[in-house]
């Protein structure tokens, strides 16, 4: 008995010893999912696990539209405003302090976005845009939300949205 004991208190303990931290795996990420992954706790982290995931729709949905990569469609100019003149290592510091549930989930989204795992778009109507709820960009005008999570509004921009369209917001420069 006294073996089996002393033996799982060895297995937990090198377990947290050689196990890598939630900043340390994102910090050693490949480039596509550590765009991503800055980019949902960026956006989201405010608004846990359901808005990371919904920010993640948003991009697998621009992906697929636009046929850009996923850290392409995350660094399009004016397009996330955490992305708005700052940096990789800007945003690695500023979310060091963040929960390591939320920088994990965060992580694990972002390689299931970049190993292109479908995720449950419809959880967000299939939008393409978010915007913070009360916000009310021009771009809204007219529309109607498919989705409401957090503190995000959840749109479809430039294609047949409940019989309304819209173009994309242009990008400025």
């Amino acid at each position: 008995m006294k073996i089996l004991v002393v033996s799982m208190i060895w297995l937990a303990l090198s377990v947290s010893v050689f196990a890598k931290t939630a900043r340390e795996e994102l910090a050693g990420l490949p480039y596509e999912a550590r765009i991503v992954a800055l980019t949902l706790l960026a956006e989201a982290v405010s608004d846990g696990p359901r808005g990371m995931y919904a920010v993640g729709c948003v991009i697998q949905q621009r992906q697929i539209e636009r046929r850009l990569s996923p850290a392409q469609v995350c660094r399009q100019k004016e397009q996330f405003t955490s992305w708005n003149s700052k940096s990789k290592s800007d945003l690695l510091v500023q979310f060091g302090d963040e929960p390591e549930h939320l920088v994990r989930f965060a992580v694990h989204t972002a390689k299931r976005i970049t190993k292109n795992e479908d995720l449950d778009r419809s959880v967000v109507g299939f939008a393409n845009h978010f915007c913070g709820i009360g916000s009310n960009p021009w771009w809204t005008k007219g529309l109607v939300p498919t989705a409401v999570v957090g503190g995000h509004e959840f749109y479809v921009v430039g294609r047949s949205a409940g019989g309304q369209t819209v173009s994309d917001p242009p990008e400025t420069g």
